[in-house]
Order: C-alpha cells, then sequence, then structure tokens
C-alpha cells in the first residue's frame, strides 16, 4: 500500500505549481493528475497486489458466465473441481467445437465479461479465474494506493506532467514525463513491464 495519501498529491503539486492551483479551486482536476499518474503506472507495470480470484459455479448445460468488471485483464482458469487448469483459446477456435458435447470444460474464451465454457459442462463445477483488476481511483482524502509506496513518487512525476500539460506547456510536460521514466525503468527491467508501455516522449522542438 501506498503511503502519500491523495491529499498529500494534491500539497505538493500545489507547491511545485507555484500557486498556479489551489486547493480550493482545483481540487478535481490536481485529483485527475494523480488518478492518471497512477492508472498509467498500474496498467504498464505488472503489480502482484492488483491480482484476484473470481470464482465461477458451472450449471449443467450452460456455456456462458458472468465474470468479473473491474478486470484489467484475464489470466487463467483453474478447475478446482477437478484439479484442471483449462487451455484459452479464441472465441472463434472455442465457437469452432462442437457444442452440443457436454463434459468436463477444458477449454476457455472471453467475450468482454462473459466466461465462455467448452466443453459445456456436465455439471456443477467450481471454477477459479485468476485475473488482474483495475487500480481502484482515488477519490478521499485519506485514499492511498494500492501498491507499494516506492511507486508514489513515479506517481507524483507523471501528475506534474499532466499538470503542465493542461497549461500548455509542453517542454515542462516532457521534462516531468522523462523523470518518471527514469525514475520507472530504475526500479524494474524492460520485462517487468507490460509491452514496454513506459516510453519517454522525444523531447520538443527547441529541446
Amino acid at each position: 500500500m501506498g503511503v502519500v495519501t491523495l491529499l498529500n498529491f494534491r500539497t505538493e503539486i500545489i507547491s511545485a505549481m507555484s500557486g498556479r492551483v489551489t486547493e480550493a479551486a482545483d481540487v478535481a482536476k490536481m485529483n485527475r493528475w494523480v488518478n492518471a499518474g497512477y492508472l498509467e503506472v498500474t496498467g504498464a507495470i505488472d503489480f502482484a497486489e492488483l491480482d484476484a480470484v473470481f470464482n465461477v459455479a458451472t450449471v449443467d448445460g450452460t456455456v456462458e458466465y458472468a465474470g468479473p468488471t473491474d478486470a484489467a485483464g484475464w489470466r487463467s482458469v483453474f478447475d478446482e473441481t477437478n484439479d484442471l487448469l483449462l487451455e484459452r483459446v479464441s472465441l472463434e477456435q472455442l465457437y469452432r467445437r462442437e457444442r452440443s458435447i457436454k463434459n468436463i470444460p477444458d477449454f476457455w474464451s472471453r467475450r468482454g465479461d462473459t466466461l465462455i465454457l467448452s466443453p459445456t459442462p456436465n455439471a456443477v463445477i467450481n471454477e477459479r479465474l485468476l485475473y488482474k483488476k483495475n487500480a481502484a481511483i482515488l477519490d478521499d482524502d485519506a485514499d492511498l494506493t494500492a501498491i507499494s509506496g516506492t511507486w508514489d513518487h513515479a506517481i507524483y512525476l507523471l501528475a506534474m506532467s499532466s499538470a503542465h500539460l493542461s497549461f500548455s506547456e509542453e517542454n515542462r510536460a516532457t521534462f516531468w514525463r522523462n523523470l518518471a521514466v527514469a525514475y520507472i525503468q530504475s526500479r524494474f527491467t524492460e520485462g517487468d513491464l507490460i509491452s514496454g508501455r513506459f516510453v519517454a516522449p522525444a523531447p520538443a522542438q527547441g529541446q
């Protein structure tokens, strides 16, 4: 869990922006900057703190089940009843399979927030869906992030980049984002990032 509260983030932003934003007038704006940084960090790095499990009890003859609505991505489906890890396939591959067969499912796919199994379950089976949940945005002044406080500084740097962008100060925004990228990459290797999302932008003209 983080150590810097949402209120603390705003206080730091107000100080760094030299009074161009205030607690009285710009709370919602600053909250957006902080949450944008928070969601960017959690969307780019695979944090174990955001791993979650969603339980599904199958019904004889039913192939589709509601899944979690707070998921950033689904990882795997495990059949606890039969001690079986299901294989993920594309929807196209799954729909090509014979739908009338009823047996213990060994394949799964996803359509939106819906879990689809194949073959059609023939009994009540306890399936455990492991997924990565979206981080809950910071809303109350005392809110802390769900991830280690190590990342509070990265969130602050990204928030400052957003702050300068809001004032059309692209050069300063790039400067703060470069600081954030350097900070993040000093703590994780490229392999730890999801699709290498943290890449510093090219310097603006004149830099």
